[in-house]
């Protein structure tokens, strides 16, 4: 009965995490969750939510994101970059996209081979492009 309850509770926070990633149309098609990677079928997209929906169901507390951000809508990746801050998750991202600066605290720069490494604060001081206030201009 206590494995049934857990399998139970695990499954209602499968649903939260699928359903925070607006994923919950999965839960329809359990077969595509248990594929390889979970990703048969999906676009590239639903298949980066699908990745963020396992993050939000592991709550770790160091995570390495390499283009994470790559097929999401801008607000998806505030959403996903704001649960991280909130969590208390400590993020690594790895991205060509420079409109992340706004939901880090520091930058690591890498100049080629044998060149120069910087580490530095990022001073977030103005909205970014996409007209979003940076998570560090908010008041709570």
């Amino acid at each position: 009965a206590a494995n049934a309850a857990a399998a139970a509770g695990g499954g209602a926070r499968m649903l939260e995490a699928l359903g925070w990633a607006g994923l919950a149309h999965l839960a329809s098609t359990p077969a595509a969750l248990r594929d390889v990677g979970g990703c048969a079928g999906l676009s590239g997209g639903e298949q980066q939510r699908l990745a963020a929906a396992r993050l939000y169901l592991q709550r770790p507390s160091l995570v390495v994101l390499d283009e994470a951000s790559a097929n999401l809508d801008p607000a998806f990746e505030a959403k996903l970059f704001a649960w991280c801050a909130g969590s208390g998750v400590t993020t690594i991202t790895i991205s060509h996209n420079i409109e992340l600066r706004a939901h880090h605290t520091h930058e690591l720069q890498l100049n080629g081979c044998g060149g120069t490494t910087q580490l530095k604060p990022l001073h977030h001081t103005a909205p970014t492009r996409r007209g979003a206030e940076p998570p560090s201009a908010r008041s709570s």
